[in-house]
């Protein structure tokens, strides 16, 4: 769900680095999404791709 939130608001605004405050910031997500993912180590990269945390094998 965030990966396409990124999507949508680098296609409207052309950003280039989008972080999770921008997307919260211009109502992308709420404040309890971000502190969803925040709370589930999901952020986004230089590259605007969604990550999560690494798993252990």
């Amino acid at each position: 769900m965030i990966q396409t939130q990124v999507d949508l608001y680098v296609a409207e605004n052309g950003e280039k680095i989008v972080t999770m405050d921008d997307l919260v910031q211009q109502n992308y997500l709420t404040d309890e999404q971000e502190r969803q993912a925040s709370s589930a180590k999901i952020s986004i990269d230089n590259n605007n791709h969604v990550m999560g945390p690494a798993k252990r094998p």
